[in-house]
């Protein structure tokens, strides 16, 4: 009886260990409140981390992305632009052969992101909203399912 007991409550606690990779916060694209970029659509977050402008309210803005494999990353994309990492890899070979464009600089994690966004102006990235602090504008938010 008490081995049963044993096993259930270890089952339960492995199951419980797995839990928060699948409960995925929200993202957020963020920037300094002192640079006062107006909220994002959508398709105004789409075409900058595709490369496709990076003019947003008359300003000239800089994104950082994550690096590849990272959830929150995958994550964006999929919700964003509706790709897959394989997707976004090709995207980005056949921008870098036929416009000489390059995909935006990728940083480790949300700390190293939030920190080159507070280094300078006019610079906008994507965090986990677990990491999301009172000094940035919230600029978009995905609501992650």
């Amino acid at each position: 009886m008490i081995k049963g007991i044993k096993i259930g409550c270890y089952l339960i606690l492995v199951v419980l260990s797995f839990l928060p990779g699948l409960l995925l916060a929200d993202i957020l694209v963020v920037a300094q409140k002192q640079d006062q970029i107006k909220p994002l659509k959508q398709s105004q977050v789409r075409s900058l981390w595709l490369g496709q402008n990076s003019i947003i309210n008359g300003k000239r803005v800089k994104v950082i992305d994550q690096f590849t494999g990272s959830e929150t990353r995958t994550q964006f994309y999929i919700e964003v632009a509706n790709m897959s990492q394989l997707e976004l890899k090709r995207y980005w070979a056949k921008r870098i052969f036929s416009k000489g464009t390059f995909p935006p600089e990728m940083k480790r994690n949300d700390q190293e992101v939030l920190k080159w966004v507070r280094a300078d102006t006019n610079r906008i990235g994507y965090i986990d909203s677990s990491a999301y602090r009172p000094d940035l504008d919230i600029l978009f938010k995905l609501d992650v399912q």
